[in-house]
């Protein structure tokens, strides 16, 4: 009977002590496993660095040089030294401000305008200047200010608080299909005016009473069985759906708002901008940018029909076009005409190729020369062969706030349109 007894308390001391030891192996497990991944991440290719913003929400890391390992297929391909100035912008110093015969153009947008691991020469902001350079006599600057992950409305408020100090004649904004839905996230942290203007975006890591961890947050295990937990209640909640894995593009599918809603107010951010530099008599021209299984699908989205009355996609470009008389170039024209669509855009099937940034500078510099009045000069014959398609002359026709100078930069700049070199292979 006593040894029963024995044998009984000695489980019981074994059960309760590896109840006790469970947490120190699972803690020993998660901190090697956390070890690993920074030893990974140390080791991993170096991206450019991005820091938090306190009114645009980040930005790129100013005086940071980093050599990355370049887009291209070869695998000989040399590494691309990227570096940012002062301001956190790709490139060298920029004059401030801006001397006697200049004309700037600023590029914004996300990190398929930044491009960072591809040559300076390839981008398309340099393609812009190429293809400009024989129109005019003004010295042409033309600026990539693009931060990898920015919306519309940051890059709204990037004009607001650091572009606008730049001076520039024309802002060129980059918009795709994955805007709309980081442009809902950004609105959440973002202040706006009486009239929604976006006057800061404050990042979360820079608040001003920092969280203080509690004795029980400083264990791995505890953060991971919160975790687990949340996960699970979040998909019962949902449905078992994961959030993690969300495309950029399942804001088409979202039932709670519809299609033209959601691009209305991620397109809004460009009207606030346009009206905050118009002032000062610098355009803004917004470049729409598909990806390739939209030209590959004839340029129709995955994703179910607009409600009735609402109205398709490309009548919201249009009536925003019309509305704002903010001017705007789609670049589906120029790209559909290629032979093989993918040959424009990266592994990715999202982020440009050389050809893809090749195509971009070509539509721009059709696109500001044919409707933006500038510093141009017609050249006195060119070929006959027009590069502007017919779907192209179409868009041109959308009124705007300056329609009456457009109207007269057109007419004198015909000729100059047509002496635009086309890329090659279309």
């Amino acid at each position: 009977m006593g040894r029963i007894r024995l044998h009984g308390l000695r489980c019981l001391i074994y059960a309760i002590g590896l109840l006790l030891l469970s947490p120190v192996v699972i803690e020993f497990a998660l901190r090697v496993q956390a070890f690993r991944a920074t030893a990974n991440s140390s080791s991993a290719e170096p991206q450019p660095l991005v820091i938090a913003s306190p009114v645009m929400h980040h930005q790129l890391a100013p005086l940071q040089q980093v050599r990355l390992r370049s887009a291209s297929s070869s695998d000989d391909a040399p590494e691309i030294s990227f570096r940012t100035n002062s301001l956190g912008l790709a490139g060298p110093e920029i004059a401030i401000p801006k001397p006697e015969g200049v004309y700037r153009i600023v590029c914004v947008g996300d990190e398929t305008v930044l491009a960072a691991n591809m040559p300076e020469v390839v981008k398309f902001p340099q393609q812009i200047a190429a293809k400009l350079k024989p129109f005019t006599k003004a010295k042409l600057e033309v600026i990539n200010a693009a931060v990898p992950g920015y919306s519309p409305v940051l890059e709204a408020l990037q004009v607001r608080h650091q572009l606008q100090l730049l001076q520039p004649d024309l802002i060129v904004a980059h918009f795709d299909i994955s805007d709309p839905a980081e442009n809902r996230r950004h609105l959440r942290l973002t202040d706006l005016s009486a009239d929604d203007t976006p006057l800061a975006c404050v990042n979360p890591a820079l608040a001003s009473t920092p969280k203080i961890k509690s004795a029980c947050e400083h264990f791995l295990c505890v953060n991971w069985v919160k975790q687990s937990l949340n996960t699970w209640v979040g998909q019962q909640a949902n449905g078992n759906s994961d959030e993690s894995s969300a495309r950029p593009q399942d804001w088409l599918k979202d039932p709670a708002f519809t299609r033209s809603d959601e691009l209305k107010n991620a397109l809004m951010p460009f009207d606030h901008l346009a009206s905050h530099v118009e002032r000062s008599g610098t355009r803004v021209l917004v470049v729409v940018h598909p990806w390739v299984d939209h030209l590959t699908s004839g340029g129709k989205p995955d994703a179910p029909e607009s409600k009735p009355g609402v109205g398709s996609l490309s009548e919201v470009f249009s009536h925003f076009e019309q509305s704002t008389g903010i001017l705007m170039c789609h670049l589906q024209p120029y790209l559909a005409r290629l032979t093989d669509p993918d040959s424009a855009f990266q592994a990715d099937h999202r982020h440009l190729s050389e050809k893809g940034h090749e195509i971009y500078g070509y539509a721009i510099a059709a696109t500001v020369l044919h409707r933006i009045s500038g510093p141009w000069v017609v050249p006195s014959r060119g070929p006959t062969e027009s590069p502007v398609t017919e779907a192209q002359h179409t868009e041109s026709q959308a009124p705007n706030a300056n329609e009456a100078g457009v109207v007269r930069a057109n007419r004198q700049q015909g000729s100059a349109r047509s002496a635009i070199a086309r890329p090659q292979n279309e």
